[in-house]
């Protein structure tokens, strides 16, 4: 009998541990074991497979301009990702040549728009630009998230997820380090552009 009662209770521990800890979180342990031991049969090494959990790779695809909507949508996450003044031509600029000369980042500009447009719809709002402030950070937060168990679980389960935090949240945050970001620390530009010379000059007047 006290053989019995042990394992139901360690059956019974078993099943609250998992209670316990969240059905994804679960989930996502007992899949990283299952990849690690196939890593292993095909002789990964560990450094490569956190390189494939964190990089996914960008699926090839045919390369063009997006569509308006798109990206308003991108530019829309970009001013809520932030949270500061943006110029909205630079990014605009950065998104579209990306597009046209990237193969695969029209199609992952594309299908991370459409996200967001459906989880801003779920909300009630139209689309993600029309979306309330607080929906639009909310809906990015995912992305930014520093947990690691969620960064492995996107990893495993969500690599469309993975991809637009590489190629669009961290991207994002590059450029504005590097343009925006010198205005709000008080630069009147940032490296790359000329000062004072996008209006005409005027000469100096005659002093008397």
């Amino acid at each position: 009998m006290r053989l019995v009662h042990r394992r139901r209770g360690k059956a019974l521990t078993g099943e609250i541990a998992v209670h316990g800890m969240g059905r994804r979180r679960f989930l996502t342990s007992a899949a990283l074991v299952t990849l690690g031991a196939t890593a292993g049969a095909i002789g990964w090494s560990r450094r490569r497979l956190i390189e494939w959990l964190r990089n996914p790779e960008v699926d090839p695809a045919a390369t063009g301009r997006l569509p308006a909507a798109t990206l308003a949508t991108l530019l829309a996450a970009a001013h809520a990702l932030l949270g500061q003044p943006i110029t909205d031509a630079s990014y605009a600029d950065y998104y579209q040549w990306r597009a046209a000369n990237l193969a695969g980042y029209r199609e992952l500009y594309v299908g991370f728009a459409r996200y967001l447009d459906a989880v801003a719809r779920r909300s009630g709002a139209r689309d993600f630009p029309s979306a309330s402030l607080a929906v639009r950070r909310q809906t990015l937060e995912g992305f930014t998230s520093t947990r690691r168990w969620v960064r492995v679980a996107d990893g495993i389960l969500h690599r469309d997820k993975v991809r637009w935090q590489q190629r669009f949240v961290r991207e994002t945050i590059w450029l504005y380090a590097h343009t925006d970001g010198w205005l709000r620390i008080g630069y009147d530009g940032w490296p790359g552009i000329s000062i004072g010379t996008e209006a005409p000059l005027t000469p100096p007047r005659a002093t008397a």
